[in-house]
């Protein structure tokens, strides 16, 4: 059975990654290694330390950025993640009760936030998109699908 590509691309509307801002301030920990200057350990020792912590912080951020991917389609949303065990998850949009976005203070700065998606189950449960660049846009596209899905 061949797979059409203008199909798959037509069903796509939009694919979404998380930004790498909203994890500017795990960046900033590695700083109190240079408390260790202060308790007599060499600077070379204390900066290669630093450069080896950021290189490893670094690395497993792009890692995780790189593998999560939020693609809204005609019908439904799919969040797809993994390196070695893939996951995906299927939310059609008829399921949807509630879209909700939250934003901090350090996301504002960087116009990113949280988009909030509730679905029913034993309990109503959130699945939620973290870091998304114009967030509230995404959260009006996801309420038009949602409405254009229950007519």
């Amino acid at each position: 059975m061949e797979i059409n590509d203008s199909k798959i691309m037509a069903d796509n509307l939009k694919f979404i990654h998380p930004s790498f801002f909203q994890y500017l301030p795990i960046f900033v920990l590695p700083f109190a290694f240079f408390l260790l200057v202060v308790l007599g350990m060499d600077v070379f020792y204390v900066l290669l330390g630093f450069f080896v912590l950021e290189m490893v912080l670094l690395l497993t951020i792009w890692l995780l950025l790189a593998t999560i991917t939020y693609i809204i389609k005609t019908d439904r949303l799919e969040i797809r993640s993994g390196i070695l065990i893939k996951l995906s998850t299927a939310i059609p949009f008829d399921k949807i009760i509630n879209i909700t976005c939250k934003q901090n203070l350090f996301q504002k700065i960087f116009n990113i936030g949280n988009v909030f998606i509730e679905i029913p189950g034993v309990e109503p449960f959130e699945v939620a998109l973290f870091g998304i660049e114009k967030h509230e846009e995404v959260a009006e596209f996801l309420f038009a699908l949602k409405k254009r899905s229950e007519i």
